[in-house]
């Protein structure tokens, strides 16, 4: 929308003649025996028969309606004010032949046309004017339209803060992902510990951290109070046991499911310890021993020392109801 729209609506079509641009099938082609040319600028005209008549008003039907949807745009835009400029084509009102109807995209004929009718006088509250020279008419008044008054009033504070604080977005939002991975057919029952279990220990680097891990875990997946107490207590016994206590020593870098491209492929070991001297490489399993698990851990451990790190050894530790078992490789 804007306050004034101004549209100049052009009478240059000419429906007797003119030319169009076609493909020329088959057919066509035989008929004019002009077998090389795809396409051509072909004459068409309502005065004499062609084989191009019907793509002529098919072409004359979709102009139509473009110039009706540009001056249905052109009518419901503006504001305050819309001009419309164009040459009218309305002859005499003594004349009924069909020279005189509109033609074309002679809209403005229409326009004058419901100007004049009867319809336009029922309306009370417009005025109608014409020009001198009986083409120019209007349909309202020209007047400014006049701003409406600002009553209201607005008591303005302002208020300088110290600080501004913000809740927790993650207190605020809880999203549950994996919860057919981590759940049986009921919630509460028989918790994968593989997956609960293997993600909390992701997100612990010192035994200070078993407490805040296991709780935004649980607050991601809704689980109950009671199973949170059962996974916190079985990471409590992973990471305080004293086979796992290198693992976790709050003086050394850790590093969690960090990705290595080593030879081609992508590894993502569960843990990677970096002391001064050494370097330990950790995968946690919750199933039974396998003899691909210690291939796995070979192939972390030759990744990190084509890395260039010092010492690197590797271990499995497999948590199960029986206890931990840590084995080096």
């Amino acid at each position: 929308a804007a306050p004034i729209i101004i549209y100049p609506i052009i009478n240059h079509r000419d429906n007797h003649s003119k030319e169009i641009w076609t493909h020329l099938d088959q057919e066509t082609r035989d008929l004019l025996k002009i077998q090389d040319l795809p396409s051509a600028l072909v004459p068409v005209s309502n005065k004499q028969p062609t084989l191009f008549n019907s793509l002529k008003d098919r072409e004359n039907s979709e102009q139509e309606m473009d110039d009706l949807n540009v001056l249905y745009v052109a009518l419901t835009r503006p504001k305050d004010k819309l001009l419309i400029y164009c040459e009218s084509k309305i002859k005499s009102s003594k004349s009924k032949t069909k020279e005189n109807a509109p033609a074309g995209n002679d809209y403005i004929s229409m326009l004058v046309q419901f100007r004049q009718s009867n319809a336009i006088r029922a309306l009370p509250s417009l005025s109608t004017s014409t020009g001198d020279n009986n083409q120019d008419f209007a349909i309202g008044t020209d007047d400014p339209k006049p701003a409406e008054p600002n009553t209201t009033t607005h008591n303005t504070t302002i208020e300088v803060l110290d600080q501004l604080s913000f809740a927790d977005w993650s207190q605020k939002i809880s999203i549950a992902d994996q919860s057919k991975e981590i759940f049986g057919n009921h919630v509460g029952e028989a918790i994968d510990h593989g997956n609960a279990v293997h993600e909390i220990l992701s997100h612990i680097c010192t035994k200070n951290d078993i407490d805040q891990a296991t709780h935004d875990y649980c607050r991601r997946q809704r689980i109950h109070t009671d199973i949170q107490s059962r996974l916190l207590q079985e990471v409590r016994l992973v990471v305080t046991d004293p086979q796992c206590k290198p693992f976790f020593a709050s003086a050394a870098t850790i590093k969690t499911e960090c990705d290595i491209a080593f030879d081609g492929q992508v590894k993502r070991p569960d843990r990677i310890i970096f002391n001064p001297d050494s370097t330990l490489v950790v995968d946690f399993k919750t199933g039974k021993e396998q003899p691909n698990h210690n291939q796995q851990v070979k192939e972390y451990c030759d990744a990190i020392r084509q890395m260039g790190y010092p010492h690197v050894r590797g271990f499995l530790i497999y948590i199960s109801t029986n206890g931990i078992t840590v084995r080096e490789v």
